[in-house]
């Protein structure tokens, strides 16, 4: 076998070694990650993402713009780092905690260059309302959503195997939208970084 492919084979076996070990939420009696990513329902979508090879399960740095500027060591305790939580999964929820996020902003409790856009990763029915097909009806939202990315205040990613499993194209998401591969591994990854739920 070429050593291309060993290699290859070694990464793939370390990258599924390393999901599986990880869990979230087992303290609210929710599925492990293992359990999440490859029940009956994701395998397939989890499969064709990884045989397409393009978008891997994240580094913490590869989820959020790191803030623009230079801040004090000692200023590391201060800094806000957020992932949104989002429950209900409507577009309706989505918005309330987009508008949380601009009040933060207004009153200058979030600041760009110290604190981390606030992460929303999201992977439920309320990321419909981000898609351009369905603009009009949400163009309020959409509009939010774009200018808080514009001031580097959130850092919107929406799950790949959400879209799979959806039949959602990358070419249907906004500019300032991207795709992440799995939502909750995402999520725990921030966790480890000390990310907290706003």
């Amino acid at each position: 076998m070429p050593t291309v492919c060993i290699a290859k084979s070694l990464v793939v076996s370390l990258g599924f070694f390393f999901v599986s070990s990880l869990s979230y939420g087992e303290g609210a009696g929710e599925p492990s990650y293992k359990e999440a990513a490859y029940n009956e329902r994701f395998r397939e979508s989890a499969t064709r993402v990884y045989a397409e090879n393009k978008d891997v399960a994240p580094a913490p740095t590869e989820l959020i713009t790191k803030p623009i500027g230079n801040y004090k060591a000692q200023d590391e305790a201060a800094r806000l780092k957020y992932i949104a939580q989002i429950e209900l999964n409507t577009a309706e929820e989505l918005n309330q905690t987009l508008e949380r996020v601009a009040d933060l902003v207004e009153k200058g409790d979030w600041q760009r260059g110290r604190d981390e856009p606030v992460a929303f990763l999201l992977h439920g029915n309320e990321a419909n309302a981000l898609m351009s097909s369905n603009y009009q009806q949400n163009q309020k939202l959409v509009e939010l959503a774009k200018s808080l990315s514009d001031k580097q205040a959130v850092s919107i990613r929406i799950c790949r195997v959400w879209m799979l499993n959806n039949g959602i194209e990358n070419d249907q998401l906004p500019a300032f939208v991207s795709p992440i591969y799995y939502a909750p591994l995402g999520k725990k990854m921030l966790e480890l970084e000390g990310f907290v739920y706003f």
